[in-house]
């Protein structure tokens, strides 16, 4: 089963904007995620930062 390359964007979206956050400290990042993906993002930088 091949996933789109829009499908694999929405995938690791999340993760794109995590790395943003815990390089430049700008936690409006977020606000462009949907819930869902927002909280693997918050997760992500939490796992990552402590």
């Amino acid at each position: 089963m091949k996933k789109s390359v829009e499908e694999l964007r929405q995938i690791l979206e999340p993760f794109e904007v995590a790395v943003y956050v815990i390089e430049t400290g700008d936690e409006k990042e977020y606000l462009k995620l949907n819930p869902e993906s927002r909280r693997i993002a918050e997760e992500t930088v939490k796992k990552l930062t402590t």
